[in-house]
């Protein structure tokens, strides 16, 4: 899609959602726009859902979610250009919406949808880690051998890998101050202090006693949740000292007393708390793992593929990710992504392609192949296809659901995050060929019984004429 294409989608869009001014708030995450609309009675859904350059539209709850693809960031642009938004910020037309009452739901999923948007925007950080994981793996004895773990190039991929872990705060805090509105220069001061080894040395041998208390060894590196807490407290206190610092002592003070004020709060209270909640939601996992591991991941491997349907996948796959970040691998649900655009596309699809006779069919199946295995996009496929007659919706997800569970049932894990596309396989690479290797089965199984299955529901009748 052209920036040309982008600008007539984009108009195209706003349109149909009833104009800007029908607009409350504007965002988008890694394959759709999102937007909060004052009156739902001016969208006009049926034209959007046939919309060319999308995959459809849905409501999840009282947003509307456009399906755009891989192209979403040039779109979104142009959104907030043509629509005057500024990126990523809820606009002034937000003043004008009554707020609801939050209950314990709704709490909890903003914590986990915050938490989505501090953590994706790093996603491609994260998937360099694997790589270098991948690439020391491949070299190294455990395959060709080419090298040996006390070479040079051993030595500079592993400890690349190793920083940027490491550094994972770092990240963390630049993405969490974008999103909650603060100074992202000492959001990264706050954590870098947090991160230097004289810092570090202190808090693991109890000797920075601020108070005359010593605080808790726990270190701040590799945390993710603490991060995203601080960083929050920061801009709620930066708030504060803007409002009530002159003008011209700002750029003197508002710095320096921001981080007096944080640092002792984060070192006694935040980065305990925040590194045990982050081991509370992980909890449920290893509960559950403790219970019936291959059940654990059967059921959200199987169900995976409706999350990402009602746009909820990533605030599943954070609880996920953190168990990563806890435990250094994952085995409930990140493998059988790995097997997802395999079976729910180069497979799935090609049994549609293969028994439809209708050439549109054939080459709708055809460009979902390619969205999912170079883009990593599998909403071409749900919306395109599966969502268009619903009971196809069984084959991906009865295939995602054995692929989980032979891959639990083999232990095979993931070491690092990756891409969702053709190059997930470095994922399970960072854990060893071996662990590669034992993904195959799985696989390969759920990719025969998507296939199976689809043959069998399909019919010409269900997509061509729906």
């Amino acid at each position: 899609m052209t920036k040309k294409d982008y600008a007539g989608l984009a108009a195209n869009i706003l349109m149909l959602v009833g104009g800007a001014e029908n607009i409350s708030f504007c965002e988008h995450c890694m394959t759709r726009l999102r937007f909060n609309v004052k009156d739902r009675s001016l969208v006009r859904d049926e034209e959007l859902n046939e919309l060319d350059g999308t995959n459809g539209r849905l409501w999840v709850g009282e947003q509307l979610q456009i399906i755009i693809g891989t192209a979403v960031n040039g779109v979104y642009d142009e959104v907030c250009k043509q629509g005057n938004f500024i990126a990523s910020d809820a606009i002034n037309e937000n003043l004008d919406v009554p707020k609801k009452k939050k209950n314990i739901k709704d709490v909890f999923k903003n914590i986990l949808t915050t938490m989505t948007e501090c953590i994706v925007p790093c996603l491609g950080a994260f998937i360099a880690m694997g790589m270098f994981a991948a690439i020391t793996s491949i070299i190294g004895p455990t395959c060709l051998n080419l090298v040996s773990t006390k070479s040079s190039i051993y030595n500079y991929l592993t400890i690349a890998q190793n920083a940027i872990t490491f550094f994972a705060p770092v990240l963390i805090a630049y993405t969490s101050s974008k999103k909650f509105g603060c100074s992202p220069i000492f959001a990264l001061v706050l954590i870098c202090i947090q991160l230097s080894s004289d810092w570090m040395t202190g808090v693991s041998e109890g000797t920075l006693n601020i108070f005359g208390a010593a605080p808790m060894a726990i270190t701040l590196n590799t945390q993710i949740i603490p991060v995203i807490i601080e960083i929050w407290l920061l801009s709620k206190i930066e708030k504060i000292l803007n409002r009530f610092i002159p003008d011209m002592f700002k750029f003197v003070f508002v710095g320096i007393l921001e981080l007096l004020i944080c640092l002792p709060i984060c070192l006694y209270v935040i980065t305990p708390l925040g590194t045990s909640l982050g081991y509370v939601i992980a909890s449920p996992i290893q509960m559950l793992e403790s219970v019936s591991p291959v059940l654990v991941a059967f059921i959200v491997s199987g169900l995976y593929e409706l999350f990402v349907a009602f746009g909820l996948h990533q605030a599943l796959g954070a609880i996920f990710v953190m168990d990563l970040f806890t435990a250094g691998v994952n085995y409930s649900l990140l493998p059988a992504q790995f097997a997802s655009q395999f079976l729910i596309v180069a497979v799935t699809d090609l049994a549609i392609s293969f028994k439809s006779k209708n050439k549109k069919t054939k080459l709708t199946c055809r460009e979902c192949a390619i969205s999912a295995i170079v883009g990593g996009v599998m909403e071409p496929s749900i919306f395109g296809i599966y969502m268009k007659n619903f009971k196809l919706m069984l084959a991906p997800c009865l295939g995602m659901a054995i692929a989980g569970g032979i891959h639990r049932m083999l232990n095979v894990g993931v070491y690092a995050l990756s891409s969702s596309n053709f190059i997930g396989w470095t994922a399970l690479l960072s854990g060893g060929v071996n662990n590669l290797v034992r993904s195959f089965p799985g696989t390969i199984v759920g990719c025969i019984v998507a296939f199976v299955v689809t043959f069998i529901l399909y019919g010409e009748k269900n997509l061509e004429n729906s």
